[in-house]
């Protein structure tokens, strides 16, 4: 004899999330925060950033651009010159 879920409901209670957890593959999280803000300006309701949030991902970003550029950069200059070409 097998037992059967409930009709009204999913197999599996959804995931709970964090607050403030970020959700994987996120592609349209820039087009809500600009309808948040056009909403919040509407009601007339002041907009605030939260600064370190926004500004940690951008210098892990920028740290990390020009952390590779610069352990690329001897090699590069290597490769390119006249003695490390090579042609065919």
């Amino acid at each position: 004899m097998s037992q059967s879920r409930p009709a009204d409901g999913p197999a599996h209670p959804p995931r709970q999330e964090e607050p403030g957890a970020v959700r994987e593959n996120d592609r349209f999280a820039d087009v809500r925060l600009g309808l948040g803000a056009v909403l919040l300006r509407m009601v007339r309701a002041p907009v605030t950033v939260a600064w370190p949030v926004v500004g940690l991902p951008v210098a892990l970003g920028a740290l990390t651009v020009l952390l590779v550029t610069g352990l690329s950069l001897p090699r590069l200059l290597r490769l390119t010159r006249p003695d490390g070409l090579r042609t065919e």
